[in-house]
């Protein structure tokens, strides 16, 4: 049996089939041929990031079980790495950490440097999820420093991508783009087959141009990136993100049928693509599209469907409520007062914890005449000041007409990342969807 036939196999068996499966085999193996085993695992365990990631967990088992029968620490230390990779695709970034710290323990008690500068990648991830961004920046630093020394150089540019990440997410543009064009610069000096790789960093440095209001150069570079995109096989689903961020800067400024036309298509493939998750988002922003351009009834019936699979899915409060934003606004638009439900809008949001994150730039306002509407004005008034003070406990702002009609805003703000649907997302090991280079 060759390495490629054992892992076949090992793809149609459960974990403990798996593991006996190994125990058979790995006596007939030479050392080459368990190198290559343990490659062709790894490439398997992070090609299954976003389409497995129980199997890119089990896969990583079976790098650890590895390590223990030839006693081997550095494919031991892979595995580590390989099932921190998978917790962190699991969103359970906190139990992902232990595995990072381990990993790279032992690739520096074998003196492999790079390979600890590898682990750094998804730790910086997992730190920037949990807020930890002190650790992901000096993580960033020295993984960076040992990159640059050993000459590699693709790795070097990815880690300054999530540096660059994190100093968006503290607010710090201008070391944000100092830090995209130094990758790019690095990326640069890599040589051929980097187009892709900067073509992310020029669509992530665009995101913070468009932070800093710099909506043209953000416009331009989203363009280039989506160009280059488009020229490569197999970037249909990147095609659409660079399209879904033009669309967000275009309906920031009020051009909402341009918006809708982007938006629209980015729907469309994220379903081709079976991302319903990343569709469903997408059909929020076209909502938006939708009520300013008095398209009332439409906005009402999309919201509904966002509205019903928000509400399957767990976790996603803040989705939700922005779902039942979007129906209540365009049945207001309507005049079915009764449709309305700004109530459990209001109440999902306030109930949201962590604040309140868009996917674009936008302020989203929803009139709560409808609701109002119910009782006398005395009652109105009432209804009006709780309103108030629940969305101004969960972030908005709000105020209440002379008649007791009530008006309450939420500023959302920018939060996306390059490559996860309406958000970005750090480019290096952590982009498996869109096929960029893993750890």
């Amino acid at each position: 049996m060759t390495p490629q036939e054992l892992l076949a196999e090992l793809l149609l068996k459960n974990e403990r089939e798996g593991w006996q499966l190994l125990q058979t085999c790995m006596h007939t193996f030479d050392n080459s041929s368990i190198a290559l085993l343990v490659e062709l695992i790894k490439r398997e365990a992070d090609r299954q990031w976003n389409n497995n990631a129980q199997l890119s967990f089990v896969l990583a088992g079976y790098i650890l079980t590895i390590g223990d029968l030839r006693n081997n620490k550095a494919y031991h230390a892979l595995g580590l790495m390989a099932r921190g990779d998978a917790l962190r695709r699991m969103d359970r970034d906190e139990d992902a950490l232990p595995f990072f710290d381990a990993s790279g323990e032992e690739f520096k008690e074998v003196g492999d440097e790079v390979g600890w500068a590898r682990t750094r990648i998804g730790r910086i991830s997992a730190c920037l999820q949990l807020n930890r961004t002190s650790e992901a920046l000096r993580d960033a630093t020295a993984a960076r420093e040992v990159f640059m020394r050993h000459a590699k150089l693709l790795r070097a540019g990815q880690i300054d991508v999530n540096a660059a990440i994190v100093n968006y997410e503290l607010g710090q543009y201008d070391q944000a783009l100092r830090l995209f064009d130094r990758a790019i610069e690095t990326y640069a000096l890599q040589g051929e087959g980097v187009e892709l790789n900067v073509a992310r960093a020029r669509g992530n440095k665009a995101i913070t141009l468009a932070a800093q209001g710099k909506f043209r150069e953000a416009v331009a570079l989203h363009e280039q990136a989506r160009a280059t995109f488009a020229a490569y096989g197999g970037q249909e689903v990147s095609v659409a993100r660079e399209e879904l961020n033009i669309a967000q800067i275009y309906a920031s400024q009020g051009h909402y049928s341009q918006a809708l036309l982007l938006f629209s298509r980015s729907r469309t493939i994220f379903l081709q693509h079976n991302l319903p998750f990343q569709a469903a988002e997408v059909a929020q922003q076209i909502c938006l599209c939708l009520v300013r351009l008095n398209r009332a009834r439409e906005a009402y019936e999309l919201a509904a469907e966002t509205v019903t699979f928000f509400r399957r899915s767990p976790g996603h409060r803040h989705n939700l409520a922005y779902s039942l934003m979007y129906q209540a606004e365009a049945a207001t638009l309507e005049g079915n007062f009764g449709e309305a439900d700004v109530d459990a809008f209001i109440r999902r949001t306030a109930a949201t914890r962590g604040g309140l994150y868009g996917p674009g730039i936008y302020c989203a306002t929803t009139t709560g005449r409808a609701l109002l509407c119910r009782g006398t004005a005395r009652c109105q008034l009432t209804r009006g000041s709780t309103c108030r003070g629940r969305l101004c406990r969960a972030g908005g702002s709000a105020t209440i007409g002379a008649n007791g009609s009530f008006t309450g805003t939420y500023c959302c703000y920018y939060r996306r990342y390059q490559h996860s649907a309406v958000s970005l997302r750090p480019c290096p090991g952590h982009c498996a969807r869109t096929g960029t280079a893993r750890p």
